[in-house]
């Protein structure tokens, strides 16, 4: 029976968790055996998870998708970099993205995420690219076992950064039919390929809570997302200014060019900023 968590081999096991339930981040990851949760999936206001995250290498390395040379410490600093260097590398990581357009063929969510019909009632749901665009350093992946039933803007699968879980939400309610398995060899294609080999989860839902419509076409879709993007940009960069005029030194610790935007604002920052991408409400 499988795990619903990449790396653990299949085993015939009595489930403690009945099917289709929906499970807390840190059983999917296989460090509890069974968790209830009272708090709507909100990590961030949970004190369990404060608790396990305060734990050593919380995280198993045989239940989860890692993406090798992940979980880095920051390798930059800013005195080895003038202050218009670092506000051109911000542009160079964060306007690919923006000049990109949405394909056509899916529908869209303010959560950055889409889902495409590829059968009667059953979606393939993913990342845009502009939330895929930031997770080049990404180093863990949780994805739900098939059968557990979610409910639109709920936690259906989890990104972890320096043992702090970022909630991916489901843009429709739905049960899960299978998770990408691909992604247990190949876990940068997310950022590879959001759209095509880099889906999260196929879901089925039922007629009345098929999508009717789209709630917001690509093009529409793709002017707010960029202008969530500039909005990122002018913050960070306001936190660069802020730092340069007030210290004037260092932002980053060791001595190499930044390779993305991660090493720039810091692991902190970087969390808090995908956070906010991630948990807009539809």
């Amino acid at each position: 029976m499988s795990t619903g968590s990449f790396g653990q081999k299949d085993k015939a096991t009595n489930r403690v968790i009945p099917d289709g339930e929906m499970n807390c981040v840190w059983v999917d990851a296989g460090l509890v055996s069974y968790k209830l949760c009272d708090r709507g999936f909100e990590c961030e206001n949970c004190p369990f998870d404060r608790v396990m995250r305060q734990q050593p290498n919380p995280v198993s390395e045989s239940v989860v998708v890692r993406q090798p040379g992940a979980l880095k410490e920051n390798s930059g600093d800013a005195s080895s970099h003038d202050h218009e260097a670092l506000i051109g590398l911000v542009g160079t990581f964060l306007n690919p993205p923006q000049s990109r357009p949405l394909p056509t063929d899916r529908m869209y969510t303010k959560n950055h995420m889409w889902a495409k019909e590829i059968d009667s009632n059953r979606y393939r749901i993913g990342l845009d690219h502009f939330a895929a665009s930031l997770l080049q350093d990404v180093g863990t992946i949780i994805l739900p076992q098939a059968g557990t039933v979610y409910q639109r803007n709920m936690p259906f699968a989890w990104i972890i950064l320096d043992n702090e879980p970022v909630a991916v939400r489901s843009p429709l309610n739905g049960k899960i039919a299978a998770s990408n398995s691909a992604l247990r060899e190949s876990p940068s294609v997310i950022y590879d390929d959001p759209y095509d080999a880099g889906w999260l989860i196929e879901a089925t839902v039922v007629d009345k809570d098929r999508p009717k419509t789209k709630p917001v076409d690509a093009g529409l879709m793709n002017e707010i997302h960029c202008d969530q993007f500039r909005q990122l940009q002018q913050s960070i960069i306001s936190d660069i200014d802020k730092t340069w005029s007030s210290a004037g030194t260092t932002m980053m610790d060791g001595g190499g060019k930044p390779k993305s935007v991660r090493d720039i604002v810091g692991a902190k920052k970087y969390t808090s900023m995908l956070k906010g991408l991630l948990s807009v409400k539809i």
